[in-house]
C-alpha cells in the first residue's frame, strides 16, 4: 500500500526511494485508488507549498496518469 505522501514525493522528484519505489510498483503492480483516496491525493498535490517543485502542467499530468487507477469497486 503506498501513502499519499510518497505518491506526491515521487512526483515532487525523480530522486530518492519514494521515486524509485512507485517506478517499481508500476513496473510489476497495479496501483488502484478508491475515489476518496484519488480526491486527497489531487487535493494535497495542488497545494501552494509545492508551486515551487512541481509545474501545473505536471500535476496535471501526473493526475491524469493515474486517473485510471481508480477503482469504482472501492467505494466507502
Amino acid at each position: 500500500m503506498l501513502d499519499t505522501n510518497v505518491l506526491i514525493s515521487a512526483a515532487l522528484s525523480r530522486q530518492g526511494s519514494p521515486y524509485v519505489l512507485v517506478q517499481r510498483v508500476l513496473a510489476e503492480a497495479r496501483i488502484v485508488f478508491s475515489e476518496p483516496t484519488f480526491e486527497e491525493l489531487r487535493s494535497r498535490l495542488y497545494r501552494p507549498k509545492f508551486d515551487r517543485y512541481i509545474s501545473l502542467d505536471m500535476r496535471e499530468r501526473v493526475l491524469r496518469d493515474l486517473s485510471g487507477c481508480v477503482c469504482d469497486a472501492l467505494k466507502p
